[in-house]
């Protein structure tokens, strides 16, 4: 299982193009004015001219990390991204979201206002701005009255992502069936990825739809573990990690593994090392005999 090291959010602006100012656009105030729009804009600018490295390492790692993300998440969903809003003078983007499926934070209003770090100018190394259309599980966490205050905008009652962006699975449907693709949840799901063929079937399928990330996984192939550039006079290596898509599973077994998890949070319920490492080889042994009653052609 793939390790997380524990490192600060770190925020630097990597190239000397200038710092993002506010978009033109009007961001609506609250989640209301959001439900009021009947016709929503696409991104503009998906990939900015420079670029922010953001560490990953700001979410729980080891045993029961998952439970911990759960506790830090206000609504854990399916979500679609309905719209672009705008962007503000903190190197955000907003975007309207449409819940499709509440996990976790059951909410009257079913659209809702996602923050996502970075801006058409300058966005997170190696995550492009969402689109319209995109659908995601997302661990999200409500902006708390205190924040809003430290605002320099009107903008309120928005969610921000958990985990920054390393906590996203993309939702594809494929002949029918609806899947998972991992962005680096892989590791807090504890679930075993389909094979290796169908993982690249869904990647490929993913990747007609958005071009933009699709090169950005060629580029991620490309560079892993090279030398890209040098700052101050100091070697700056990337990981280049390619952990875009590199994982898919079942959706409904996302479903039922977060469902679980969830009603272990809430009751405080933390898993032994050997507890999950049975369950872990429960959920090996259980993709195995579906892939062979596949190879059998005995799956519908």
């Amino acid at each position: 299982m793939r390790k997380r090291k524990s490192i600060a959010i770190a925020l630097i602006a990597a190239m000397t193009i200038g710092i993002v100012g506010c978009s033109e656009s009007e961001i609506p105030a609250t989640e209301n004015q959001v439900n009021e729009i009947t016709e929503f804009k696409d991104t503009p600018v998906r990939v900015g001219k420079s670029y922010m490295k953001v560490s990953l390492d700001v979410t729980p790692s080891g045993l029961g990390a998952l439970e911990k993300l759960i506790e830090q998440s206000d609504v854990i969903a399916d979500v679609t991204i309905t719209g672009w809003l705008g962007e503000s003078v903190h190197w955000e983007t907003f975007f309207s979201a449409d819940i499709n499926h509440a996990l976790k934070g059951e909410n009257e209003q079913k659209t809702i206002r996602i923050s996502q770090m970075g801006t058409g100018e300058n966005t997170v190394y190696e995550n492009p701005l969402f689109k319209k259309g995109d659908r995601m599980f997302l661990f999200l966490s409500k902006v708390t009255p205190e924040e809003l205050k430290s605002r320099e905008d009107n903008v309120e009652d928005y969610y921000w992502i958990v985990g920054l962006y390393s906590i996203i699975l993309d939702i594809v449907e494929l002949d029918g069936e609806k899947y998972a693709l991992d962005r680096g949840m892989g590791e807090y799901l504890n679930l075993a990825s389909l094979s290796r063929e169908e993982t690249r079937k869904l990647s490929d399928y993913f990747d007609e739809s958005d071009p933009v990330i699709a090169e950005l996984k060629r580029t991620q192939r490309t560079n892993s573990g090279q030398l890209v550039e040098e700052e101050d006079g100091e070697q700056i290596f990337y990981e280049g990690n390619a952990r875009f898509h590199k994982e898919a599973y079942k959706y409904d077994r996302v479903i039922e593994k977060l469902t679980i998890a969830i009603e272990r949070a809430e009751k405080g319920i933390e898993l032994t090392p050997e507890e999950a490492y049975d369950e872990l080889v429960e959920e090996v042994s259980r993709a195995l005999e579906e892939a062979k009653k596949l190879e059998e052609g005995k799956v519908e």
